[in-house]
């Protein structure tokens, strides 16, 4: 049990429509302070969201080596220079390892 607050400030509408649906019975809506938060400069992980990526492999059951180098092709594509995350209107910065998340499938 616990308080819900209808409106997050940090979530870009995109990544808190998923949220608010799977985990907030679409209740949870988004403050449009956070429309400006997302990023630029990729070759392909633009604007704001959550992204699958599918990696081919056969046989793996504890670990996979595929999935290992495709992850960190993505972070190194992150953390080049021309990626910009914009945390608010007209203030960007630089990505760091800490801002991103990954998330396996289980």
């Amino acid at each position: 049990m616990g308080f819900l607050l209808p409106e997050s400030w940090r979530l870009h509408p995109e990544v808190c429509k998923f949220t608010s649906s799977v985990f907030y019975e679409d209740k949870l809506s988004s403050h449009a302070i956070a429309r400006s938060r997302v990023l630029e400069g990729h070759a392909w992980l633009s604007g704001a969201g959550l992204w699958f990526v599918p990696v081919e492999h056969e046989g793996n059951r504890n670990s996979c080596a595929e999935e290992v180098e495709v992850v960190g092709g993505i972070v190194n594509g992150l953390l080049k220079p021309d990626v910009r995350w914009f945390y608010s209107a007209g203030n960007s910065r630089r990505l760091k390892e800490e801002d991103i998340l990954i998330r396996g499938a289980v």
